[in-house]
C-alpha cells in the first residue's frame, strides 16, 4: 500500500515542527538576552527564525514524503533520500513522547527512520500505524 503526503499535509507537518523550533529559539534569545543584555541577539534570533518558517513553507510545491508498505518490504522516501528494507530487520516502531512528534521506525540496517506524526493524514495514519501493528506482531 502507497501512502503520498498531500501538499496540504506537508504545509501542516512543516508549521506543526516550525512552531516548536520558533519556540525554541525564542527560548534561547530570551536567555542570550538576559545573559548578554547590550548585544541584538533577539532580531537575529527572530530574523533567522522567520526566513526558516517561509523557506520551509514555499520550498515543495507538492508533499516531500512517499510511504510504501508492500508485502516485503517497507520503502520510505523524504524528497531525494530512500529507506528500504525487508520486513524481515523490522523491529517495531514508537512515536516519539514529547512535541514535535515523531513515528520512529526501528530496523536492523538503517536503525531508526523518522518522520513526523503529522506527516500523512488522519486516514493514512490509521491504515500505516494498522500495517506496522500486524508487522509488529509478527516480529514479536
Amino acid at each position: 500500500m502507497e501512502f503520498t503526503q498531500s501538499r496540504f499535509q506537508d504545509i501542516f507537518s512543516r508549521c506543526y515542527k516550525a512552531v516548536f523550533y520558533i519556540i525554541g529559539y525564542f527560548v534561547v534569545t530570551l536567555l542570550l538576552i538576559y545573559c548578554f543584555p547590550e548585544e541584538n541577539f533577539g532580531i537575529y534570533s527572530f530574523l533567522f527564525s522567520v526566513v526558516t518558517f517561509f523557506f520551509s513553507l514555499f520550498t515543495y510545491k507538492n508533499g516531500s514524503k512517499r510511504l510504501c508498505l508492500s508485502d516485503d518490504k517497507f520503502v520510505y522516501q523524504n524528497e531525494d533520500i530512500f529507506t528500504e528494507f525487508a520486513w524481515q530487520e523490522y523491529q517495531g516502531y514508537k512515536i516519539s513522547r514529547f512535541p514535535p512528534y515523531q513515528v520512529i521506525i526501528k530496523d536492523t540496517i538503517y536503525d531508526n527512520t523518522r518522520f513526523s506524526y503529522y506527516a500523512f493524514s488522519p486516514q493514512q495514519r490509521q491504515q500505516i500505524f494498522a500495517i506496522l501493528d500486524t508487522k509488529s506482531q509478527a516480529v514479536n
